[in-house]
């Protein structure tokens, strides 16, 4: 009886911890460095074709040097899904403040949206 309990617990603490960070809300850190790393894999290829294992490199390099510290989001007035957000983070021992504004595409996927000028705090 104690493994079942064990082995349900297993199965049931990811499945919750997924549905509270992928539920279509507020941005949550864990996407938030994802798409950090996604435009910096971006910026560091534009204009190339790195293999496979090129992007896992430098993949698993960003992963290493962005210590995302917080991020602090507020509702965009009118919309349902788009956040203007205060990314807080180390690069290369290093601190940076970024202002962004995410939305959630259709399929609850957060996206990058660009700032209108004048928008930040």
């Amino acid at each position: 009886m104690n493994i079942m309990k064990n082995t349900l617990r297993t199965l049931l603490v990811p499945g919750l911890f997924c549905l509270a960070s992928c539920g279509g809300g507020e941005p949550s850190k864990a996407e938030v460095k994802k798409l950090l790393i996604e435009n910096g894999i971006q910026q560091a290829f534009l204009f190339q074709n790195p293999t496979q294992q090129q992007r896992d490199q430098a993949i698993a390099t960003l992963e290493k040097k962005i210590d995302l510290q917080s991020v602090a989001c507020k509702p965009v007035e009118g919309f349902k899904k788009v956040w203007d957000c205060t990314v807080n983070y180390m690069l290369n021992d290093a601190p940076q403040s970024d202002k962004m504004r995410f939305h959630r595409q259709n399929d609850d996927h957060l996206a990058v949206a660009e700032v209108p000028a004048g928008t930040g705090e």
